[in-house]
């Protein structure tokens, strides 16, 4: 198992305020793993003004390109 740190750009449109919002947004993300049966494990997320830092982990590289 491989573990990284994923850096994305944060939507600018995503208000890290609003509970409704994350929550939305960790659906879409609960409902991508879920389709990959247990070999993508996410852990957590941190956010910045322009940034989203996910720590994931992963069986192999194939599964996070995936």
């Amino acid at each position: 198992m491989i573990k990284l740190l994923v850096e994305r750009d944060r939507p600018p449109t995503f208000n890290l305020a609003s509970d409704k919002e994350v929550a939305w947004h960790a659906r879409i993300s609960v409902n991508a793993i879920a389709e990959l049966a247990g070999r993508y494990h996410w852990l957590c997320t941190y956010a910045t003004e322009e940034k989203l830092f996910s720590v994931i982990v992963v069986d192999d590289e194939a599964t996070y390109n995936e």
